[in-house]
C-alpha cells in the first residue's frame, strides 16, 4: 500500500519552496561565517558547562543553551520534565530538537497559571520533539500558550505534542506542520493567521466546545491527511475559519466533530473527507457555510449525521459571485435531501450547484484508515473532473483524489446481520430482523438447530432469503423439542459474515403461549469493535438480553494484555437490546493510552458472560 501525497496546490507547493530556499540561505549564512553549526545540549544532570557542546556538559536550564547559541545552531533538549515560569525566547536560525515527544515534557508553571507563552519564537525556526503541556488544562485559563510567533519567514513544527494548550502562528510566512499531536479543551489546538500553511499527518484530539484548526485572517492554507477524534460528548469543531484568502480542507478523517468544517469568509475546497458522528449526531453540521466566497464541495462521505449541511448568504463584501458547487457527496443513513438553505438571512442570496449526492453505505474495510473495500459503491463515483493517484476516477471519502492512496480493495465479509427477533404462534415461528445495507449483498442464510450456541453448517441451514426480503416463516408443526436460531450474511463474492444473536423457542413457550420466546441473545454478548485494528477510535457494538432484571446494571470496561483495567467505558442501567459505545483510546484517568492490545468486558447483573474481545490500538 502505497501514500500518494500529489495534487498540492499551486499555493502550497510556492510555499514548500520558499521554506526551503529560506532554509538553504540561512545555513549557507552561517557556514560562511563560521565554517560550521554548533549544538548545545539541555541535561539537569550535566556538568552545567558553557557551551554545553555535549551532555554531559549540558546546561542545567533550556534559556541558559540558547543564550550561547548562534543562527543556524541546534539546542537539543535530554529526556525529562521541565517547568517553566516565564516565557523562553527562541532567536531566530535555530533549531529546537527533544529528545522525542513522549521523552521531553516541557511544563507552563507560573504558581497562579496567569496568561502567558511557554515560548516566542523568531524567524527561520524548526522544532522538533518535544511535548508542551499545560498541567491545569487549558478549560482552566485559555489564553496560555505553547508558542507564539509572529512574522516567522519559515516555520517548521513537527513529532512535537501539545497537551491542553495551544501553538499560535500569526503574521506573515509559511508554516509546515506534520506528525504532531493536538490535544486540546476550550480553545483551538492550532491557531492560524499566517500568510501560508501546510497542515498535514497530524492527529488533533478535541475534548470539548474548541477547533482542532482555527483560522483568523490567514492566507493559503491547506489541511491534508490529518485525523480529527473529537470527545465523543463535547464534539469541538474540527476546522473554524474566520476570514482566510484560499483554504483547502482534503483527505481527512473526522470523527465525532460537531461541525467538521465551520466557514466563514473565506473561498476554497472540502474534498475526498471521510466525516462520520460515532455518537448521537443531534445538532452535528458536517458543512457549515456562513458567509464565504466560492466553495467547492465534493467527494465527501458524511455519515451518521442527524443535521444536513447548512448553507447561510455569500459574503456581502465579496467581489466574487458567491457559488458553492457542491457535487458527488454521499450520505449515510440516507437523508430525503443534502443541505438546507440558513433561514437568518434571506435564502436567494444562495447560490449553490447542486449535483450528483446520493445515499450510500461506504462498506469500509476493517481497518484503521477507512480504506474501501471491494464491491463498495463509493469506488469510481466521485467528480468526473478528479481523478485518483491511479488515473481513474475519484473515489468518495478520505482515500480518494489525486491525495489520497492507491490500494487493491480488500474482499471483506458482510457485516452480522442486526437484531434477530423472533416470536411462536401456533406451529410457526415468525423471525424478523433489520436488512444489511452492503450493495453487494447475495442473501440471508438462516440456521436451526437444537441446542445453545451451535455452529452453522450446511447440515443445518433452513433457508436462504432474498436479500430484499428481512422475515423468514418456520414451519415447526410436530416438533416438540426446543429450538435455537442464527442468521448470517453472504455477499456476492461467496464471503459470509458471522453470526448474528441467537433467538431461542422452547418448548415450554409453545405450550404456553403467553410466555413469548427471547427475542435477544439470552446471555450477554459483545459482538465486537469496529474498526480494529484503531489509531482514533473504536466502537464496541455488545447486545442485553432481555431476562432478568430490567434494567441491569452493565459494566463494560477495557483491559489491557495484563490484565489492569485501562478505562470503565460504561457503567449503569441499560435495557435490554443492542447497544454501542466508543473508545477513544484514553484512560480513565484521560491519558493516551500506548499501542498494544487490550481487552473490552462485559460484567451484566455483577456477572461476567463468554469470552472477551480484543481490541488493538496502533499508532
Amino acid at each position: 500500500m502505497v501514500l500518494f501525497l500529489g495534487g498540492l496546490s499551486c499555493r502550497v507547493v510556492k510555499a514548500r519552496l520558499v521554506r526551503h530556499i529560506l532554509i538553504a540561505l540561512v545555513a549557507s549564512v552561517v557556514l560562511c561565517v563560521t565554517g560550521y553549526a554548533d549544538t548545545h545540549y539541555v541535561n539537569p544532570a550535566g556538568s552545567n558547562e558553557p557551551p554545553y557542546t555535549t551532555y554531559a556538559t549540558g546546561a542545567h536550564y533550556i534559556q541558559d543553551a540558547i543564550l550561547v547559541a548562534s543562527e543556524g545552531d541546534t539546542v537539543r533538549v535530554a529526556a525529562g520534565e521541565y517547568d517553566i515560569d516565564t516565557t523562553i525566547y527562541i532567536p531566530s536560525g535555530l533549531i529546537w530538537a527533544g529528545a522525542g515527544r513522549d521523552s521531553v515534557v516541557i511544563n507552563w508553571a507560573d504558581p497562579e497559571y496567569r496568561p502567558g507563552r511557554l515560548a516566542e519564537l523568531g524567524k527561520n525556526i524548526e522544532i522538533f520533539g518535544i511535548e508542551f503541556n499545560f498541567p491545569m488544562g487549558s478549560s482552566f485559563n485559555p489564553t496560555v500558550m505553547a508558542i507564539y510567533v509572529y512574522k516567522p519567514d519559515t516555520l517548521i513544527i513537527h513529532d512535537c505534542r501539545f497537551r491542553e494548550i495551544r501553538a499560535v502562528i500569526d503574521g506573515s510566512g509559511v508554516l509546515e506542520a506534520y506528525e504532531n499531536e493536538f490535544i486540546f479543551g476550550i480553545t483551538e489546538g492550532l491557531h492560524l493567521g499566517i500568510g501560508q500553511a501546510w497542515i498535514h499527518h497530524n492527529s488533533f484530539l478535541g475534548k470539548t466546545a474548541g477547533a482542532g484548526i482555527r483560522c483568523m485572517l490567514a492566507g493559503s492554507i491547506l489541511v491534508e491527511h490529518n485525523v480529527f477524534n473529537e470527545d465523543p460528548i463535547g464534539r469541538p469543531d474540527a476546522v473554524r475559519l474566520y476570514h482566510a484568502t484560499f483554504v483547502e480542507v482534503r483527505n481527512n478523517l473526522i470523527l465525532n466533530s460537531h461541525n467538521p468544517v465551520a466557514w466563514f469568509y473565506a473561498s476554497g475546497v472540502v474534498e475526498n473527507n471521510t466525516m462520520i458522528v460515532a455518537s448521537d449526531g443531534g445538532g452535528s453540521i458536517p458543512v457549515f457555510l456562513r458567509s464565504y466566497e466560492t466553495v467547492t464541495i465534493r467527494n465527501n462521505i458524511m455519515m451518521e449525521f442527524r443535521e444536513l449541511p447548512a448553507f447561510g448568504p455569500e459574503c456581502p463584501t465579496c467581489d466574487t459571485t458567491g457559488l458553492i458547487t457542491y457535487v458527488h457527496n454521499a450520505f449515510w443513513p440516507p437523508v430525503d435531501s443534502f443541505y438546507i438553505i440558513d433561514q437568518y438571512d434571506p435564502p436567494e442570496l444562495v447560490k449553490v450547484l447542486d449535483s450528483a449526492n446520493f445515499n450510500a453505505f461506504p462498506m469500509f474495510a476493517d481497518d484503521s484508515i477507512f480504506q474501501l473495500q471491494a464491491g463498495s459503491p463509493l469506488i469510481d463515483a466521485g467528480d468526473p473532473a478528479v481523478l485518483d493517484a491511479d488515473g481513474s476516477r475519484s473515489d468518495i471519502g478520505l482515500t480518494g483524489g489525486p491525495g489520497g492512496m492507491t490500494y487493491d480493495y480488500p474482499e471483506e465479509a458482510p457485516q452480522r446481520p442486526d437484531t434477530l427477533t423472533g416470536e411462536h404462534s401456533d406451529d410457526v415461528v415468525i423471525l424478523a430482523w433489520l436488512p444489511n445495507s452492503e450493495s453487494d449483498l447475495a442473501d440471508y442464510r438462516l440456521y436451526r438447530d437444537t441446542y445453545s450456541g451451535f455452529t452453522p453448517h450446511a447440515g443445518n441451514l433452513l433457508a436462504a432469503v432474498n436479500p430484499e426480503d428481512t422475515t423468514y416463516v418456520d414451519s415447526i408443526e410436530g416438533l416438540n423439542w426446543d429450538l435455537y436460531y442464527i442468521l448470517t450474511t453472504v455477499d456476492t463474492a461467496g464471503l459470509e459474515s458471522g453470526p448474528s444473536n441467537e433467538v431461542a423457542v422452547l418448548w415450554t413457550g409453545i405450550l404456553e403461549e403467553e410466555e413469548p420466546s427471547h427475542s435477544l441473545p439470552r446471555t450477554p454478548y459483545i459482538v465486537g469493535n469496529y474498526p480494529n485494528p484503531f489509531n482514533a477510535s473504536t466502537i464496541i457494538e455488545y447486545y442485553i438480553p432481555d431476562v432478568g432484571a430490567r434494567p441491569a446494571l452493565v459494566q463494560l470496561v477495557i483491559y489491557d494484555a495484563m490484565g489492569r483495567k485501562v478505562s470503565t467505558l460504561v457503567n449503569r442501567k441499560l435495557y435490554p437490546g443492542k447497544h454501542r459505545v466508543s473508545w477513544g483510546g484514553r484512560t480513565d484517568s484521560g491519558n493516551v493510552a500506548a499501542s498494544g492490545v487490550y481487552f473490552a468486558r462485559l460484567n451484566v447483573w455483577g456477572y461476567e458472560f463468554r469470552s472477551s474481545v480484543k481490541l488493538v490500538l496502533q499508532k
